[in-house]
């Protein structure tokens, strides 16, 4: 019995594993996710909400949202497509759970995290909301005090944990040929 099939396969180059790679550090330059600006420079204020010298996670400055339904709202553009972390550092009392970090507007489905559950007023604790999938290049970062009035924030960092770029040229063959593919003619 003689057996035919055409194979087809496309070179990549180097496929060497992803590694995770800080996107947006909350140090980078011009970034202020860290708030060392000394100021609340690209950020929307809503409510109450400063920055403070009197206690910081790192460097000099953090952000306080200090009356009830206070937010601070940041959108970042630029940003490739994927699964990241949007983490943070909080301190303060907490608001009958009703405190929550939101990453919104990214063509994928909102994802909220809770602050209340790991907040503390002594010491500065890490959120870290996994999955925020972003599709159109961009995020909107909302943090609200809910009905608290000491929410402490700083050390923002949105985090690239799964790329989605598709390095596949001609995928659906729409271009009509087979460019960029290699056929095998077949083995018997």
């Amino acid at each position: 019995m003689l057996v035919a099939a055409l194979l087809f396969t496309l070179t990549l180059g180097s496929t060497g594993p992803l590694r995770a790679a800080s996107v947006f550090a909350a140090d980078a330059p011009g970034a202020n996710l860290d708030f060392e600006a000394g100021s609340l420079t690209d950020w929307t204020a809503a409510g109450t909400a400063a920055v403070q010298t009197a206690d910081a996670h790192g460097g000099s400055y953090s952000a306080k949202l200090s009356a009830a339904s206070s937010t601070l709202t940041r959108t970042i553009t630029g940003i490739e497509q994927g699964s990241y972390t949007l983490s943070a550092w909080v301190k303060g009392g907490t608001s009958s759970n009703s405190a929550y970090i939101t990453a919104t507007e990214t063509g994928g489905p909102d994802t909220r995290t809770m602050i209340d559950t790991y907040i503390s007023t002594t010491e500065w604790k890490q959120i870290s909301m996994r999955n925020v999938l972003i599709y159109n290049g961009q995020v909107k970062i909302t943090i609200t005090s809910g009905t608290g009035s000491n929410l402490a924030v700083d050390d923002i960092e949105l985090t690239l944990d799964s790329s989605d770029a598709n390095p596949l040229a001609n995928w659906s063959f729409e271009t009509g040929d087979l460019g960029g593919w290699t056929v095998d003619q077949g083995r018997t």
